[in-house]
Parts: structure tokens; C-alpha cells; sequence
């Protein structure tokens, strides 16, 4: 006797697939408060994305009998999301990480550095 299982109605949307990994980014927003913060949150988002990211591509491309059958139903659409959202966390953290460099100079006091070294050539 054969069973054949469908697997459509065992796997996540494309948008629960983003709504999952924007939740698991939405703690990362913290380094927000303070660039040391971020630094340190940085390391935790980039391996839950390696982890999760894996763990995907694992499934998507490398567990026998499960890979063709995601991807026949499924489709390309779907394997693609399925492997770019866990990008999330990790991108989540490098924008609020690079927007914590950026407000850490200044347009203002990029401005009085400037004005200083033009004042005081030897130093």
C-alpha cells in the first residue's frame, strides 16, 4: 500500500515565512539603544541566520525524497523565500549597526572636526 502525502499543507506560506523570521528580528532592533549593544547583538543575529539558514537549505536542497517533492509542489518562488528570509535577523542587525556608525559622527560634528584641523594645520 502506498501513501502519498501532500506537502503543501505541512509547510509555511511565504508570508508566515517572513512573519516568523520578522519576529525573530524584532529583538535586534534593541541595538538601537546604544552602539555596544549592537556590536554585541551582531554575532547572534548573523548564527541564527547561519542556523536557520541551513537548517532551510538542508531541507530545501539536500534531504532525499523531501527536496523534489518541495520543490514540484511548492515551487521555486516558495525555495527561494524559504532561503532568503532567514536573511533577516542578520540584515536586521547590520542596518541598525551601520546606522549606530553613522549617527555616531555627526553631520555637526563632522563639521567642527573640520573647522578645527583648518584652524590648526599642524596638528
Amino acid at each position: 500500500m502506498i501513501i502519498i502525502a501532500e506537502i503543501s499543507d505541512k509547510m509555511s506560506t511565504i508570508p508566515a515565512l517572513w512573519g516568523i523570521t520578522a519576529l525573530f528580528a524584532a529583538p535586534f532592533l534593541i541595538g538601537a539603544l546604544h552602539q555596544k549593544v549592537a556590536w554585541v547583538l551582531l554575532p547572534v543575529a548573523l548564527a541564527l541566520s547561519v542556523w536557520v539558514g541551513q537548517e532551510t537549505y538542508r531541507v530545501a536542497f539536500v534531504k532525499v525524497g523531501m527536496k523534489e517533492a518541495i520543490r514540484n509542489e511548492m515551487g521555486w518562488w516558495w525555495t527561494i523565500n524559504s532561503l532568503a528570509s532567514p536573511l533577516l535577523p542578520a540584515l536586521v542587525a547590520v542596518g541598525v549597526l551601520a546606522w549606530q556608525l553613522r549617527m555616531k559622527r555627526s553631520p555637526n560634528k563632522a563639521a567642527h572636526d573640520t573647522a578645527r584641523k583648518l584652524a590648526d594645520p599642524g596638528r
